[in-house]
């Protein structure tokens, strides 16, 4: 897998850059829409361990790219972007990863229409930290309706696929989800998120197997032109049925809670700051599978 990564990584961006506007040369309109940022931060108990030594914590470098372009057609208006990250871990051996993904959207009238292709290659399992590799794919579909100015609702269905290196090949599975959601406008730059989520894992090892259900609250605000606020709170639940009796590691239930908060402020014409963090707290019934870790990054952007 490892091998791999720089070449799928390599054919990702030519697609994801240069396929849309060959695809699109006819269209009158043909600028994009780019952002580049480099964020720094830290990532306290990076693998997530439970009881016993202390998990280690890691100093993070990322930097990342984003693009959009849209295009206006006769049946709607139709959105193309794609994001590529790279995170460096300073003190996680092996630690480092990328991220890619590709999002078509089409929207007409009040409907709105989209596909999200996310990869995550080669990176080092985090309930692990001893040299076990993944790769991950994730597909999103979603639709969502608008009722009125602020006011939506959407449903969305997502799969994602987890492939390890062939020494843990039984961990390899399929995770389904299901949600959906509704936003509420508190006023013209605000609004509430309520989503109900239900997922389930299958994997070659059943009892890597686990249900899960949950829910999420948000608030996005926009308190200036120049100022993006987005506050997060998601619990949900993992069953995990088809584990055998004693099991030393998945004879457990878990109840995970999640915070991110994310703060966009545009300084001048072109340039802004951005400041992201995120807070995990896992309680298990059982006690060596409880943990909590928080990741904080903060940096800078530009928009050409």
């Amino acid at each position: 897998m490892r091998k791999l990564a720089p070449v799928v990584f390599s054919l990702a961006a030519v697609v994801f850059v240069l396929f849309p506007g060959g695809a699109l040369a006819q269209s009158q309109e043909r600028d994009w829409l780019v952002e580049v940022g480099t964020l720094f931060g830290y990532h306290g108990n990076f693998f997530f361990r439970g009881e016993g030594p202390s998990a280690p914590g890691t100093n993070l470098f990322s930097v990342y790219t984003h693009g959009e372009r849209e295009i206006k057609a006769s049946p709607g208006k139709f959105k193309v972007e794609f994001d590529l990250g790279a995170v460096r871990t300073g003190d996680i051996q092996n630690g480092n990863y990328f991220t890619m993904l590709g999002s078509l959207e089409f929207k007409r009238g009040p409907n709105k229409l989209s596909a999200d292709l996310a990869m995550l290659p080669n990176r080092v399992y985090e309930e692990e930290g001893n040299g076990v590799f993944f790769d991950s794919t994730e597909t999103e579909f979603e639709y969502r309706r608008s009722i009125a100015p602020g006011l939506w609702v959407r449903g969305k269905y997502e799969f994602k696929v987890w492939r390890f290196d062939p020494v843990q090949a039984d961990r390899d599975s399929t995770t389904h989800k299901f949600s959906g959601g509704i936003r509420v406008p508190l006023s013209e730059r605000a609004g509430l998120r309520g989503t109900l989520i239900y997922a389930s894992r299958g994997a070659i090892d059943p009892h890597n197997n686990f249900g899960s259900t949950g829910f999420s609250v948000a608030l996005e605000a926009q308190p200036t032109d120049r100022v993006q606020l987005f506050i997060r709170y998601k619990r949900r639940t993992r069953h995990y049925d088809e584990a055998l009796l004693a099991d030393t590691n998945f004879d457990r239930n878990d109840t995970i809670h999640d915070l991110i908060v994310n703060l966009r402020w545009m300084v001048g014409e072109r340039w802004g700051v951005r400041v992201e963090d995120f807070y995990r707290n896992g309680n298990s019934t059982r006690l060596d599978r409880n943990y909590s870790g928080n990741r904080l990054l903060g940096g800078a952007f530009v928009v050409f």
